[in-house]
């Protein structure tokens, strides 16, 4: 029959909800106008394409818990409209769920998804107002661990405490600023630290800190320049700063003097006529050390050189150690305190005629070591103190304290660049060499390191050097 006079008839034609996922057997009749009819069995299973309806009220305001952070949860929200066609279980989700300090005073755009048992989705944006009625109180202290009097070149720890009093408090910054006098050690930063050494800034991300708790920070600088120097440190939660605190360091040049000379002594064979037996007289080489600076120096090394005559050596005060042979004495004074002398004497008897004297043929040197091993040298009486290590644009020009001493015949410096070039030199006589000498001037350099020697010759023969480098700052 043709197909087109042919009806159609299901034995079940409605489904619902409840019959999606099964397969029923369902019988197609057609019956043609003659009234003949066939009959047939098909499988039938129901599907449901349809996402969920969802409507939110938006902005939604999100209050921050006592520990600084909040949680977007399906309860946060109101929908007008959350329905299914199926009436099955909507799952609800969003594009992010977690809120904190820096989110506050912020109109934050999320996405809420909606699902439907048979993974039908739709979404719809919301926005968040992050609200914080917490009474918080962070506080930021600064110390120095140690003396807050110390010497060029010495090391010094100073310790960051930021002390959260209430209410918990998170992304929490800290930025330490070093003055121009000091300069970081890089290498005793904090683990998570970032360190810009140009600026020489510290800042240090701690994050959360919790209702009570306390944490310290220490920062390691070396002193450069002398000078009084205050270091800053700020505390900061989501970009605003919420404290300040600082610490204030005196940096002293160690006035450390060495005076030295001969008295002559007694006879040491009391009694007996030097005339008739050629007896020699003892001498007492006394030596004073003397730190006019409130700074203790770790230790100070102090050499002595005398004419090396034969002599024999009778006794000491002092605990110098005596190497009678090459006229050299060594002596040490350790933690030597400010304001404060020590005192060493040095008797000696000659194997020759007591007429001779040496008091003019003393030399001194004196060293001091800080605690970071940095070594700084001051010969008396033929001094060389106060040695820059950093030269400016404003002030290029390398000057070295040197007292006074006619025993100095000429001095030459030497200066080269990272690579070993020459790039300075100069020759100066002894005419020349007063208190303040300009040695290098460093105004047509480039910024860098630059190393020199400086040989000082003095009419005896001898001479001293200083090997050191100098930071050109533009």
């Amino acid at each position: 029959a043709d197909s087109a006079y042919v009806t159609i008839q299901y034995n079940i034609q409605e489904f619902t909800c409840s019959d999606i996922g099964s397969w029923q057997s369902v019988i197609v009749t057609g019956t043609d106008p003659a009234g003949r009819s066939a009959e047939a069995s098909i499988l039938v299973t129901a599907q449901d394409t349809l996402p969920p309806l969802v409507v939110v009220n938006s902005p939604v305001d999100l209050m921050l818990d006592a520990s600084g952070a909040a949680t977007l949860t399906q309860q946060s929200l109101t929908f007008t409209t959350l329905s299914d066609n199926c009436n099955g279980n909507i799952y609800v989700s969003f594009s992010r769920e977690y809120f904190y300090a820096d989110d506050v005073g912020n109109s934050i755009p999320v996405w809420v998804y909606v699902e439907d048992q048979r993974g039908n989705r739709d979404s719809t944006v919301v926005l968040i107002n992050v609200i914080d009625d917490v009474a918080r109180e962070t506080i930021i202290e600064k110390s120095i661990q140690g003396k807050e009097i110390i010497n060029r070149g010495d090391t010094v720890t100073f310790v960051i405490t930021v002390t959260n009093r209430y209410g918990g408090d998170r992304n929490l910054v800290i930025v330490d600023r070093l003055p121009a006098g000091l300069s970081l050690v890089e290498e005793k930063v904090p683990n998570n630290a970032y360190v810009d050494l140009t600026k020489q800034v510290v800042t240090i991300n701690h994050g959360f800190l919790g209702e009570g708790e306390t944490v310290n920070y220490a920062i390691v600088a070396r002193a450069e320049q002398e000078g009084v120097w205050v270091n800053h440190a700020y505390l900061s939660r989501v970009n605003k700063q919420i404290g300040e605190a600082e610490a204030t360091l005196n940096v002293l040049q160690p006035a450390l003097t060495l005076t030295a000379k001969i008295r002559e002594g007694d006879y040491t064979n009391a009694g007996l006529d030097p005339a008739v037996y050629n007896v020699p007289r003892d001498y007492h080489l006394v030596a004073t050390l003397e730190n006019s600076s409130s700074a203790t120096v770790e230790r100070v090394d102090v050499q002595i050189v005398y004419n090396p005559f034969v002599q024999q050596f009778a006794g000491s005060s002092g605990g110098a150690d005596v190497e009678n042979n090459d006229g050299t004495i060594r002596w040490t004074v350790y933690n030597f305190e400010g304001n404060l002398k020590n005192n060493l004497e040095i008797t000696f008897v000659p194997l020759i005629a007591a007429t001779y004297t040496f008091v003019n043929q003393i030399t001194t040197q004196l060293e001091y070591e800080d605690p970071s091993d940095n070594i700084a040298s001051v010969t008396v009486n033929q001094s060389i103190v106060n040695v820059p290590n950093v030269l400016t644009s404003e002030h290029p020009e390398l000057y070295i304290e040197s007292l006074a001493n006619p025993a100095i015949e000429k001095a030459v410096m030497r200066v080269v660049n990272t690579w070993g070039n020459q790039v300075y030199y100069v020759y100066v006589p002894k005419d020349e060499i007063h208190r303040y000498t300009c040695w290098f001037n460093a105004s047509k350099l480039a910024r860098g390191t630059y190393w020199y020697e400086l040989v000082i010759y003095y009419e005896n023969g001898s001479s001293y050097t200083i090997k050191d480098f100098v930071e050109v700052l533009k």
